[in-house]
């Protein structure tokens, strides 16, 4: 079996670099997007095992994009954990209420991170 293949969506190249890294230090095939509507694009094509999105990013924010996956059939299996540092109660509620199977704030602890992965994809 081949290794999981994990699309990050964030404006931040920052926070991509991190969870890039991270991941891929754990086995993980990272593709990366740096804006909701490329993100949303890229899920459609690359079919990736996970995605991990912000929320605020231009062109296209995390919820919209997260509202078109989960609408289109090539895209809505794809479980979306949110990784942004909107952590008000609403904002939480938003990404569970539009399709977001995991919801983590930042600043994130990379383990809450790795957690979060391994659930979403069944691995322990």
């Amino acid at each position: 079996m081949g290794k999981k293949r994990v699309l990050v969506i964030d404006d931040d190249k920052d926070c991509i670099q991190l969870v890039k890294d991270f991941l891929e230090s754990k086995d993980y095939e990272i593709i990366t997007a740096f804006e909701g509507e490329t993100g949303f694009a890229k899920a459609k094509t690359v079919k990736p095992d996970l995605i991990i999105m912000d929320i605020m990013m231009p062109v296209m924010d995390g919820i919209t994009a997260l509202q078109k996956m989960k609408e289109d059939p090539l895209t809505c299996d794809i479980p979306v954990i949110m990784l942004t540092s909107k952590d008000k109660d609403e904002d939480v509620l938003a990404g569970y209420k539009h399709g977001a199977e995991y919801y983590i704030t930042k600043p994130f602890d990379l383990k809450q991170l790795i957690l979060g992965v391994n659930l979403m994809l069944k691995q322990d």
